[in-house]
């Protein structure tokens, strides 16, 4: 192991000197970034290189950014032979004394990303500090573990090789949000975790380059944007057999603790300490999800169409909008899943429908689509005391059940995967109808590779795809087939529609195909009325009505 110092500046003459001393005792290399800072930083950079052998200055001819000033002391590093850098601030906040501490822990763990976490003392502003608790959430959201203390310190030993190879797939971001991205990168790549605690202070009339807006909507727009990628294959490709056997287990108990953190939150304070993050989520969207963009912008032309329009192009503003509205519903779920069924306003349409599956016992087989919010049917179900079952197509339906479990024992609902290779599922939702149980899944997306068992209909001006599947088997199980739709009207406020497209009567053999084909072409009819009804409120992202598997992928 061949450890340095790297140190990033931007105009702190008046600390690095102190910094660079607290160093000296340690006799390692230490490589300063100069990010373009004024004459007298680079006048004491000069000062600070002439006095000691083992400091080296690089420059940038201009201000960069954190981001690219860090990328610039990793790559010098690994060109002088060193495996590992100890990064650490030039404004003084951080224990220089520390340094062997984090030696240490690389040297036990070289694979490790060794990390600081901050042991704050009363100089600390109390935005940063509530700033910094919810970037840790985030960041266990998007790993799906909680080994992550502190993803914003930057105070940190970086095992240089693993690093090196993520920023040629991706440099990352040139300022502020660089440390949090990496981070992230990291632990998706299958980099364990170690945490240092570590004292941070923040110097009475210190110099801080962290601009609160911009650095913060900056960072909003990195955990967007790599939740969209969401990067699994890569972990799976750095990990042994055995590793991957141990990364499931924790990977289970940190996505459910921080799902569990996050209802709390929503529980005790309700979704506003959310809300702001919503804004710079959907701006991320629209700048820089094309592909999303464009499919919004396409599936908007055509309402505009079908509402008489000229199906004029749609600008960035529709496309905000429309993702804003995503992320509202989105916020709603959590809330939902927090048990929060009292906050809710729903208006149920067709009331005497549900009252009638529930007397009758005989159950009803619904289908959604990804307009509004599918989940609303929760709310409805339990006023009527029916359970429902949800459809869907995953490998993860005992831990999607234990998670609904452990957020709200009360909910009701329980998931069955769906396996197109085996008769198993039938056997089960036959079990749920006989029950007198609503069986629930979307239709509007057909499975890919699944081109046999789909139907076109006329959707909005076109033709589109929907599965055969789930309109065949409420056919087969004889028992209602029931269209369902919750559209948000408002804050904490959803009508829901029931529409009854077949009352469950045994329907002849030689009709059936027919049979099937009349359902799904209302259903689409239909599907089309409520998107005219809340346009902004359609959540397929994607060329509903190209004729690939790609598209629906």
């Amino acid at each position: 192991m061949k450890p340095c110092v790297a140190i990033p500046i931007f105009d702190h003459a008046e600390t690095i000197g102190t910094v660079v001393d607290s160093l000296a005792s340690f006799q390692l290399p230490c490589i300063i970034v100069d990010d373009g800072s004024g004459e007298a930083t680079r006048a004491e950079l000069e000062r600070i290189e002439a006095r000691h052998a083992w400091v080296e200055v690089v420059r940038h001819d201009r201000n960069r950014g954190r981001g690219a000033a860090l990328r610039t002391a990793y790559r010098t590093a690994a060109g002088r032979g060193m495996t590992h850098v100890v990064q650490l601030d030039a404004d003084g906040q951080h224990a220089a004394a520390d340094v062997p501490k984090f030696l240490e822990a690389a040297r036990a763990r070289p694979d490790a990303l060794v990390l600081g976490t901050p042991v704050f003392d009363d100089s600390i502003p109390w935005h940063r500090l509530y700033g910094r608790k919810l970037s840790q959430v985030i960041v266990w959201l998007e790993t799906a573990s909680t080994a992550v203390r502190d993803p914003l310190c930057g105070f940190r030993c970086i095992p240089l090789a693993v690093t090196l190879s993520l920023l040629k797939e991706a440099e990352g971001g040139d300022r502020m949000d660089f440390d949090p991205e990496l981070v992230i990168r990291l632990v998706r790549a299958g980099v364990p975790v170690v945490n240092i605690p570590t004292a941070v202070r923040y110097p009475e009339g210190g110099i801080s380059h962290f601009r609160m807006l911009e650095d913060n909507l900056r960072i909003a727009a990195t955990y967007a944007r790599l939740a969209i990628a969401a990067p699994w294959s890569v972990r799976s490709r750095t990990r042994s057999p055995r590793r991957e056997i141990e990364w499931a287990s924790a990977s289970e108990r940190g996505s459910r603790f921080a799902l569990q953190f996050l209802v709390w939150l929503i529980r005790r304070l309700g979704g506003a300490p959310l809300r702001p993050l919503l804004a710079p989520i959907a701006a991320y969207y629209t700048l820089f999800a094309v592909r999303a963009r464009r499919a919004s912008q396409a599936y908007l032309a055509r309402i505009d169409r079908a509402q008489g329009g000229s199906g004029a192009q749609p600008g960035l503003r529709e496309s905000y909008r429309h993702f804003y509205s995503f992320a509202e519903v989105i916020l709603d779920r959590f809330a939902l899943w927090s048990g929060a069924y009292d906050r809710f306003d729903v208006v149920l349409h067709g009331r005497e429908k549900m009252e009638a599956y529930r007397k009758g016992g005989r159950g009803a087989f619904m289908v959604g689509a990804h307009l509004g919010s599918f989940d609303m049917l929760r709310v409805v179900a339990r006023e009527a005391g029916i359970s429902v079952n949800v459809l869907m197509f995953t490998a993860n339906a005992e831990r999607i059940n234990e998670a609904f479990e452990a957020l709200d024992p009360d909910c009701g609902v329980r998931v069955i995967k769906i396996d197109p290779t085996s008769a198993r599922t039938v056997f089960e939702i036959r079990r749920c109808v006989d029950r007198g149980e609503i069986v629930a899944v979307l239709a509007d997306r057909s499975l890919p590779g699944g081109r046999r068992r789909i139907i076109r209909a006329n959707f909005l001006g076109g033709p589109a795809e929907f599965p055969e599947g789930p309109f065949r088997l409420a056919m087969l199980m004889q028992v209602p087939l029931v269209m369902t739709i919750a559209l948000r009207t408002g804050p904490n406020r959803y009508d829901v529609f029931l529409e009854e497209i077949a009352d469950g009567e045994p329907v002849p053999a030689e009709n059936r195909a027919k049979a099937v084909r009349e359902r799904v072409e209302t259903f689409a009819s239909r599907l089309e009325y409520y998107c005219t009804q809340a346009p902004l409120q359609w959540f397929n992202f994607y060329d509903f009505w190209a004729d690939t598997d790609h598209a629906r992928e």
